[in-house]
């Protein structure tokens, strides 16, 4: 454990120097070796400006994972903070479930907005799963389905 909070100090005073020396593409660089919950990690130390620029380097995709590891109060700048249309970007390449989490700490006006501007289909799904409480079955779950023939085997699915 020891030797996983010293890795993560490291890689937080590398992500320090870079930013002191504004060096996008350095960080743009580590970010791609590290998971989502590390970089959540890592942007969770930072101080309140630096989050918001960090968090526009990473590609839509990346930035969904990552904003879905943040602390409660990161996230909640970062929502305030982003542009609407990035935002928007963001939540659409969640999971139904994840993106009804997301909505729901939004305010009226932004989750109008993000459910507007996402696919007819995908916010009828996130309006039904936001109709259930978030410690309910129906709350949790997701609503995408995959379904595998009986006789397929893994290389098929």
């Amino acid at each position: 454990m020891k030797q996983a909070r010293k890795k993560e100090l490291t890689a937080l005073q590398t992500l320090k120097d870079l930013i002191s020396h504004n060096r996008e593409f350095d960080i743009i660089d580590l970010f791609s070796d590290l998971h989502a919950a590390d970089i959540a990690d890592l942007i969770d130390e930072l101080e309140e400006e630096d989050r918001l620029k960090l968090f526009s380097l990473l590609d839509v995709e990346k930035a969904s994972d990552v904003i879905l590891e943040l602390s409660d109060s990161s996230r909640e700048q970062l929502i305030e903070d982003l542009p609407q249309e990035r935002l928007t970007d963001i939540i659409e390449e969640m999971a139904s479930d994840d993106k009804a989490d997301i909505i729901a700490e939004l305010s009226d006006d932004q989750a109008k907005a993000v459910l507007e501007a996402i696919e007819p289909e995908e916010s009828e799904e996130v309006r039904e799963l936001l109709k259930h409480a978030d410690d309910t079955a129906g709350g949790i779950m997701q609503s995408e389905l995959v379904s595998v023939r009986k006789t397929a085997t893994i290389n098929d699915a």
